[in-house]
């Protein structure tokens, strides 16, 4: 079935890589060996994509950058959709509209040339605009949801595309709807808050140094492995609970910031997982609280 379903995906022109590590593609280098990898360049492309894997019963997962996914298998029999290609955003009248596969610090770097803002603590995080969405990424008092207004997306069992309004996305800490719902995000559109170019600039500037000198640079991680608990960062209590710098194989936690997971050095996911139970285990009994995933483990 697969091998039907690749013979349409190449008749498409869409590039894809077979029996591919996507080690290289994650940011903490660790990955399995999948079947496939298809990059289509449209969103009419994706979506004939899953079409196609849901009638032929392949599995498959859509992915962008993959900063937050750690897979715990050594191998997956089906096939990655990446959004890498389905990029770039279209400016007008105040209105910035993105493709799933787009980069915000990219975007959010442009406009501020016309004073347009409210992008500013996102320019660090990594992953494109589908998975900032999807989890409502955020980082030092910005939300990818506060200048979000509408959206549209592929609903897989529906086999449709709809409209979804800010409310419809139901976002909160961490979450949105595309977590527990069928749904893919084609393409969405924000309202930017009009700023100063310098002030934006100077916010830009902060957030930056901020990283530098929190967080680990250099190595790779998976960020930020843990969500806060009752609006603490999750490094508080791991640090606290003495495990800078404890590792498990090559997975570590690392000694700049305890919210974060390392690879040291020949880290796998078994590694990492096995690091994650004895952070949880620390942190309950040090504490009494049960921290929880942010990273999506697949």
């Amino acid at each position: 079935m697969i091998n039907r379903f690749l013979e349409l995906m190449k008749k498409t022109g869409c590039e894809l890589e077979e029996y591919k590590s996507i080690a290289n593609l994650t940011s903490i280098g660790i990955g399995t060996v999948v079947r496939a990898i298809l990059y289509p360049d449209s969103s009419e492309k994706m979506i004939y994509s899953i079409k196609l894997l849901c009638e032929l019963h392949i599995p498959y997962l859509v992915v962008g950058r993959m900063s937050n996914v750690l897979f715990r298998n050594e191998t997956f029999d089906g096939v990655i959709i990446a959004t890498t290609k389905i990029n770039g955003y279209i400016l007008a009248e105040n209105k910035i509209e993105m493709l799933c596969g787009a980069s915000v610090a990219k975007m959010a770097h442009d406009v501020k040339e016309k004073n347009l803002g409210g992008f500013e603590g996102l320019i660090g995080i990594p992953g494109t605009l589908g998975g900032m969405i999807k989890g409502n990424a955020g980082a030092y008092g910005c939300e990818i949801a506060d200048t979000f207004a509408r959206a549209f997306v592929y609903d897989v069992s529906r086999e449709q595309v709809c409209y979804m309004t800010k409310d419809d996305m139901q976002f909160s800490y961490r979450y949105s709807v595309l977590k527990n719902k069928n749904l893919v995000l084609l393409s969405a559109e924000f309202e930017p808050i009009y700023r100063p170019y310098k002030e934006i600039c100077t916010l830009m500037m902060a957030n930056k140094d901020l990283r530098l000198a929190s967080q680990p640079h250099g190595i790779p991680s998976l960020g930020s492995v843990f969500k806060r608990y009752n609006g603490v960062s999750a490094g508080f209590y791991i640090d606290k609970a003495g495990m800078k710098g404890y590792k498990v194989g090559g997975a570590e936690v690392s000694d700049k910031h305890a919210g974060f997971i390392v690879n040291a050095g020949g880290a796998t996911a078994k590694d990492v997982l096995d690091l994650i139970v004895v952070i949880k285990d620390r942190v309950m009994k040090t504490f009494g609280i049960m921290l929880e995933e942010e990273i999506e483990i697949i």
